[in-house]
């Protein structure tokens, strides 16, 4: 039996006795955050850095938006803070491998509709949870910045929260979108500066896509020697 399935029978078997309480899902939490760090670091082939330059706590909520490459995204984010809730694909959420768990970690899916996910997001939101959302939608199979969609902008409005844009480089070298072998690879997490949602939010959606295109570009010229080196030393090429 792998760590996974074990790990999901733990969360069933910790939200079976007693009350769900905030004690226990931020308990929750917290182990997530502390076991995604240490795997994280120790990602075979690679090195992680996170740039923080703005000194972001993640003590305020906001809408977090991030650039998405590869399915271990969600390890990198949720290694930064444990007051962090996804928004999730169908197939993430009825997955049967970790369904507990992010059922339990209250991630929610897309699909359901903003409407319908109002009332808990403004409830997890009012007890100092920030959303992650990846505007892209899906992974980029090329790792250049797809097209944004408006649902973080929008979202940010309704709730009230500033928008807090990541960038994440070296995932999709590490893990590419329907490979199922890794690449040497330098990680790095590139923490941006806090911002308002601005109306019309299609317009802002657009404008912030072209900063993230720029973004990036300016993030692979210092990063891409890095992972270059790590394929070397690891004598493998992508």
């Amino acid at each position: 039996m792998t760590a996974l399935p074990c790990f999901q029978i733990g969360v069933y078997l910790y939200f079976l006795f007693g009350r769900t309480t905030e004690r226990k899902r931020m308990s929750l939490h917290r182990f997530l955050q502390r076991k995604t760090a240490w795997a994280a670091r120790k990602m075979p082939a690679t090195d992680y850095v996170v740039d923080n330059p703005h000194g972001e706590t993640f003590d305020k909520p906001a809408v977090i938006i991030c650039n998405h490459q590869s399915h271990l995204d969600l390890i990198y984010l949720l290694s930064l803070s444990p007051k962090l809730v996804v928004l999730t694909n169908d197939w993430v959420w009825r997955c049967p491998f970790y369904n507990i768990l992010i059922h339990r970690a209250e991630f929610y899916p897309v699909s359901n509709g903003m409407e319908s996910n109002m009332p808990r997001l403004r409830s997890l939101v009012s007890r100092g949870y920030s959303i992650v959302v990846f505007p892209e939608g899906t992974r980029s199979q090329t790792r250049d910045i797809l097209r944004f969609h408006q649902g973080a902008f929008s979202l940010a409005a309704a709730l009230g929260t500033d928008i807090l844009p990541l960038m994440l480089y070296g995932s999709g070298i590490l893990l590419p979108k329907h490979k199922r072998m890794l690449s040497p690879a330098h990680i790095r997490m590139t923490i941006g500066a806090r911002f308002p949602a601005s109306e019309p939010y299609r317009r802002q959606a657009k404008k912030v896509r072209e900063d993230y295109r720029q973004w990036y570009s300016d993030v692979c010229k210092t990063c891409d020697p890095l992972t270059e080196k790590k394929q070397r030393e690891c004598g493998r090429k992508l």
